[in-house]
């Protein structure tokens, strides 16, 4: 799994110098989610033995599935090269950076 998210940070990020954050931002969110995660559900597996219903844990990641499967089908890749940003040299004229160009 965890190649698979990398390769869609690469792909979503617009500008190059923006991957480290990125995939601190990405690695901060999986290490929070794997650490709550377990914690969540052996909370509502101990709620549910008190309700004598223990399949609700079972239920309830299904739907977190079924909800992850859903929102995967939004996710496309662009096309290659596209992720660059890149500016017309219009844009650099009589501005502050006029004065670092190195022509």
């Amino acid at each position: 799994m965890l190649p698979a998210t990398i390769a869609l940070l690469n792909n979503c990020v617009s500008d190059p110098s923006m991957l480290g954050t990125i995939h601190g931002i990405g690695q901060t969110t999986t290490a929070l989610f794997r650490t709550l995660g377990p914690v969540y559900a052996g909370y509502t597996f101990g709620v549910s033995l008190g309700y004598g219903f223990v399949g609700i844990v079972w239920w309830i990641m299904a739907t977190f599935a079924i909800f992850g499967w859903f929102v995967s089908l939004f996710i496309w890749e662009r096309p290659s090269g596209s992720h660059r940003v890149s500016f017309a040299p219009s844009v650099y004229k009589n501005t502050i950076l006029d004065g670092f160009k190195t022509n």
